[in-house]
């Protein structure tokens, strides 16, 4: 089956999924809709599990895009919807979000078929390096909370979670984005002596 490179009106037309699904979210917090965290989190779940299922096979990967593309950015409309955060935050969050949305697509339409699966790791190193930092930021913001709330271990075990999950992620990603281009050779990459090194682990 011939691979046809989208158009910038395929491009457009599936950004709106993604815009109407952040444009909604914003709107009910604006109306005082105070339940829309948790709707919003369920619906970007469902995006994100059809968006896998949609990939899977060629035929549906486009459809399997758009929800993707909603999956994340109800995501991110929860998180904003969630954060009571001031009216002078807005200019920063609207400048940094065109930042990454514009530089994604910028990248997106140079990137060739064949540097997919580079690109892919590329980006996804971003994801792991998001996760501990905020793993990191979650546990600096609530210092107080662990001093005084007995449950808080619940909250510190996700925190090791995420910055461990994060870390690997990262690591792995920048890893697989160098072997990928060339840049890093693509045999094992083996400790000297790691044998002696094991043995006493295990």
């Amino acid at each position: 089956m011939p691979i046809t490179v989208p158009s910038d009106s395929d491009l457009s037309s599936s950004a709106e999924p993604m815009e109407q699904s952040a444009g909604a979210a914003t709107y009910a917090k604006l109306a005082g809709v105070n339940d829309i965290t948790q709707m919003v989190y369920v619906a970007g779940s469902l995006g994100c599990i059809g968006g896998i299922a949609g990939l899977a096979q060629q035929k549906t990967a486009r459809v399997g895009n758009a929800y993707g593309m909603i999956g994340v950015s109800c995501g991110v409309g929860g998180c904003l919807a969630a954060t009571n955060f001031s009216p002078a935050m807005w200019p920063v969050i609207v400048g940094l979000g065109g930042a990454g949305f514009g530089t994604g697509l910028t990248l997106a339409k140079k990137v060739e078929v064949t540097q997919l699966p580079e690109m892919v790791a590329a980006f996804h190193s971003l994801v792991g390096m998001a996760a501990t930092l905020t793993s990191i930021g979650s546990h600096v913001n609530d210092c107080d909370h662990f001093l005084t709330d007995p449950t808080s271990s619940v909250h510190m075990g996700a925190i090791y979670a995420g910055t461990l999950i994060g870390i690997v992620t990262f690591t792995g990603s920048v890893t697989a984005f160098g072997k990928l281009n060339g840049r890093l050779d693509s045999k094992p990459l083996e400790l000297p002596e790691f044998g002696k090194v094991n043995k006493p682990l295990l």
